[in-house]
């Protein structure tokens, strides 16, 4: 039974090979990392992992945010605290997607293979740390807090693969809406990048 399993295994990952179903590589844009891909018929599955772009470094924006959980959640009497300024580090995001694509055939006039669009959905989570400078009864203190965003963003674009070698290029750009901890707050993102295929 053993060997049955692992002989089924076997062949599926020589299928896969031969189909050049799946792709790893590199995407830049709202987020520089290491990109996934599952490709099968109608539909993908898209994981996108590394640093992504940190928004948000408004300092009218943080000394509302550290108001509200540093002093009010934390029970600290807001008139001996004076927010001076904010270290917002660079976020790591994991990106998740569904998507599905339609092939294009001609541009124009022109006939062209390899070319597909496609759209789909996903969620996205964010993780940063934020050095908020403060100063406490005429004392400067960092008081330091890990902000977590989640969200789901809506998903459209591009990808090309070449005929004669395994890569594909691709470009997309998406809207991601916050549901923690702003919720519906809307980001516009955008991204680019290539994927070997095997």
């Amino acid at each position: 039974m053993k060997k049955a399993v692992l002989l089924l295994f076997i062949v599926a990952g020589f299928q896969s090979f031969a189909q050049k179903n799946m792709g790893i590589g590199l995407k830049v844009g709202s987020l520089n990392g290491i990109t996934f891909k599952k490709y099968s018929a109608v539909s993908d599955i898209e994981i996108n992992l590394g640093h992504s772009y940190a928004y948000n470094t408004n300092l009218t924006r943080w000394d509302a945010y550290f108001y509200d959980v540093w002093i009010i959640k934390n029970g600290n009497v807001a008139s001996d605290w004076k927010f001076k300024d904010v270290r917002v580090y660079t976020p790591v995001a994991i990106q998740g997607r569904l998507l599905f694509h339609k092939n294009l055939n001609k541009i124009g006039d022109e006939s062209v293979s390899g070319l597909k669009w496609y759209y789909g959905i996903g969620g996205q989570l964010v993780s940063r740390r934020v050095d908020f400078i403060v100063e406490y009864l005429g004392t400067k203190y960092v008081e330091s807090y890990n902000d977590i965003d989640l969200g789901v963003d809506g998903i459209i674009g591009l990808e090309y693969t070449l005929e004669d070698i395994p890569l594909a290029f691709f470009l997309d750009v998406n809207l991601l809406i916050e549901l923690i901890d702003e919720p519906f707050v809307l980001w516009p993102q955008a991204g680019l990048g290539g994927r070997f295929r095997f």
